[in-house]
Formats: structure tokens, sequence, C-alpha cells
């Protein structure tokens, strides 16, 4: 299954009371009890997620079934898909291309991870700041990420897996070399020498060194011959013409140190945890 925003684009979907369109992938024609027994799973799922106290505080909780959000979706699953969106500031981020799966009578999975392209401070038609959570609070007019974050239960395991997990994947990430061997992750410098050919070929069909954005975008279904009828123009923000791929690569590094004193902030890790830590 895939959020895709308020209209659905395969052959099954159904839309939620939120207004959540979701595609049923697989199986591609699913048969009507097949497609009654997702939809109705899904809404009991989204009102758990949804569902509000006397004062309006969320809590996770689906009165009418008496079961939690979490007794519907793998936790673990749905905090990795939380903070890998979070962390990366996607600009899909819970409300696009947010994909989940499960067995016949079975829980629901968040996953596979899709559509990262828009990631690390690059937006739709403008940067997106490192000083916000975008999983949270982005500008597609709601999602479910600005829900969750406000489940207490959900929250608590959001600080709990920054801290023992993702700080690290960022610190390998920026490439700290304790935190490498620790996640055993190449380093964004790393990762980026070995793409360098790959860029360079990309670069022949896509010459723009576009900052935010995709060629295609706003033009529908556009292919490579009809872009490049256009003169090869794209409607985006540039970085300038002589800017070098290093140079590139070093704001996606710095826009992530930037962004990594934001969540120790958002997350609460103090200079006690840290001193704890290392003890």
């Amino acid at each position: 299954m895939e959020l895709n925003s308020t209209t659905g684009d395969e052959a099954n979907w159904f839309k939620t009371s939120s207004g959540f369109a979701v595609n049923v992938k697989s199986p591609e024609y699913a048969s009507k009890a097949t497609m009654r027994y997702i939809s109705e799973y899904f809404q009991e799922f989204e009102n758990a997620i949804m569902a509000t106290d006397s004062d309006g505080n969320y809590t996770g909780y689906n009165a009418d079934k008496g079961l939690y959000y979490y007794d519907y979706c793998d936790m673990d699953s749905l905090v990795e898909q939380y903070m890998i969106n979070c962390i990366s500031s996607n600009r899909d981020a819970f409300w696009h291309s947010l994909y989940f799966y499960m067995d016949t009578d079975g829980k629901l999975y968040a996953g596979p991870l899709w559509d990262m392209e828009l990631t690390l401070g690059v937006g739709w038609n403008n940067s997106i700041s490192a000083q916000q959570d975008w999983a949270a609070h982005n500008d597609n007019n709601g999602n479910w990420g600005e829900v969750l974050i406000q489940i207490p239960s959900f929250q608590a395991a959001l600080k709990k897996a920054y801290k023992e997990t993702f700080r690290d994947v960022i610190d390998a990430l920026l490439g700290n070399s304790e935190a490498q061997v620790k996640t055993r992750l190449l380093s964004i410098e790393e990762r980026a020498e070995l793409g360098q050919a790959s860029v360079a070929m990309d670069s022949v069909l896509w010459p723009e060194q576009l900052k935010d954005g995709s060629p295609c975008a706003l033009y529908q279904r556009q292919s490579y011959v009809e872009y490049y009828l256009f003169g090869r123009v794209a409607r985006f923000r540039m970085w300038p013409k002589d800017t070098e791929y290093k140079a590139i690569v070093q704001a996606r590094i710095d826009w992530l140190e930037e962004h990594k004193e934001f969540l120790d902030a958002y997350f609460a890790i103090t200079d006690e945890d840290e001193a704890c830590d290392h003890e």
C-alpha cells in the first residue's frame, strides 16, 4: 500500500476519512473482499492515530476497537520511517509515497523507503530549512507525521531511537570514524566520491545544476525528449554555472550538520545525556 496524497493513481485505491488516498499496489487487481478488508483495517489504524481525549490531546487509541495504533502497525518500522524522513527532511514525508505492507491477517509494517530524491534540504521550489522537523511540519496542508509526534508513546519512542541509533547514523554520514565503525556506514563525502562518475554521466542528459526540484517537474509525465524540446530549461532554482560538484556535496554536509544541532535540541539530547553516553 502507498499513501498517495489525496488522489489514487493505481487500479485499486481508497480514500481515508482524513482525505488521504491509499494505492493498493499489490495485488494489482484486488478482489472486492480484499479491498474491503484492507481499507477497513487501514481506516481503523488511521482512527487510532487521529484519536484525541476530551482535552484534545492525541492518544493513539481507537476506543471503538480497544486498540492502539501500534496494535495495527509495527512500532519499530513506523519509528524508523519517521526518523529517516525527519533526518533527511524528505519533501514527501508522511503524505505521499509512504509505503506499507502486510501479510494476510497480519500487522502493517511501514516500508520500504521510496521517493527520496528531494532530501537534505532539497525542496520542490525552494530549499528546506535545517531548523525544522519537516516530517511533522511540511507545507502539504497536513500529514500523519504532525499527529504521530504528538502521541506521547510515539514521541518517547522517537527520542529513544534518535539517542540510541540515529544520532550515530548522522555522525557516520558526517564522517565521524567511531560512528562509522559502529554503524558500518560510509560518509556523505565517501558516497559522493563513489557516485561522482555517475553524476557526470547524469549531467549529460540533465545538464542544469538544480538546487531544488527535478528537470521534469511541473511538466506532467514529461519525457526527456519533451524536456529537450522545451530547450532543456527547468523552472527551478539553479546553482551558479561554475559551481563544482564538491561544493554541492559540501553544501549537503553543512546542511546536515546544522540539522543535527536542531535535532539534538528537538529530541532533547542534553550535555547530561552526552556525559552518560561516554560513561
